[in-house]
């Protein structure tokens, strides 16, 4: 193991160092590995795009505002055709009449062997990506995405490659990878070990036929934002993902059974009622205890009863199961 000389800081160093900012404020930030996985065929690539998009021209997406960057899209799944028809209609949704920035390669990587050239061939191309789209991960690798070493190896060679010169001007990158949702719904799909490698993740889960709901599954230095709903708008000869504002959101969230705060409460409530007694309540043991579970409950309400209580799950990880559970209202 080589040791960098320009990691070693005391404490006091520390506060001189400024945290990455926000590539898209709140959302992903600069300086970062990230993942945004959703079900075959939800839309991930629509709205992947449509944030690598506004990065790319510098707009706000949904109102959050961006920093400007160069993007570097990796759409192993994607013709070039294809991905040429989304953009069109994407441009013509926004009413965008130029090109943007943004580089697509369209065919297989072995993202831990390809990563530095891939980097370097953007750069080569007269682009200083500042976002990297990954689509789809699966697509990327070479070995079992559900070996734990593989995962924690990926995403360590992408850390390293958060930083990039060119002629003396260092360049900051966020990574995006796309992935699948695993066998266990509202969590992605791979080693245990690899959500705690990475620093924000994102889901996408299907509301209605057209409409889908974007969520904070990790927001690793910030708050999670609130859930947004996005429905399909055709454009040209393809779709768009649309932003639907908050108030009907809401009724459409109520109208598909999709757990407000209270509802969430009461699923985690009667989940906790029925845990099994010889399995201790921790993280490490949600998906064994589903398994032993007597009561059959529905998996996506409990996951998203666990998304919604992330902050008591924390709770519970540092402080022990005594707390949670007078938080909880369980005594």
């Amino acid at each position: 193991m080589s040791v960098n000389d320009s990691s070693w800081f005391t404490e006091a160093e520390l506060h001189d160092v400024e945290p990455p900012p926000f590539l898209i404020d709140g959302v992903i930030p600069l300086r970062s590995v990230n993942m945004f996985f959703g079900e075959f065929n939800i839309g991930k690539t629509f709205i992947a795009m449509d944030m690598a998009a506004h990065v790319s021209i510098g707009k706000p997406w949904i109102g959050k505002d961006t920093m400007e960057g160069d993007v570097l899209y990796i759409a192993s799944e994607g013709d070039p055709g294809n991905m040429g028809v989304r953009m069109e209609a994407w441009r013509e949704s926004q009413q965008i009449e130029f090109p943007v920035p943004m580089l697509f390669y369209t065919d297989v990587v072995s993202l831990i062997k390809d990563a530095e050239e891939l980097i370097a061939g953007s750069v080569a191309r007269g682009l200083r990506p500042r976002l990297v789209v990954v689509d789809t991960l699966a697509m990327a690798l070479d070995d079992n995405e559900n070996d734990n070493q593989v995962m924690n190896d990926l995403i360590k060679k992408l850390r390293s490659l958060q930083e990039y010169e060119v002629d003396g001007e260092v360049f900051e990158i966020a990574w995006l990878l796309v992935h699948h949702t695993g066998w266990e719904k509202g969590r992605p799909r791979g080693g245990s070990s690899m959500p705690a490698g990475l620093d924000y993740i994102l889901g996408l889960e299907g509301l209605t036929e057209n409409t889908v709901k974007l969520f904070h599954y990790k927001a690793k230095n910030s708050a999670k934002f609130n859930p947004m709903v996005f429905e399909t708008v055709e454009y040209a000869d393809s779709v768009v993902y649309a932003y639907v504002p908050e108030e009907r959101a809401a009724k459409l969230r109520k109208s598909t059974g999709d757990s407000t705060a209270a509802g969430a409460h009461r699923e985690f409530e009667e989940w906790l009622d029925n845990w099994p007694d010889d399995v201790p309540f921790s993280r490490s043991t949600y998906s064994d205890a589903l398994k032993k579970m007597k009561y059959k409950v529905d998996k996506k309400a409990v996951s998203a009863a666990f998304s919604t209580f992330n902050d008591l799950i924390e709770l519970d990880y540092k402080k022990g199961n005594e707390e949670f559970f007078l938080k909880a209202g369980h005594k």
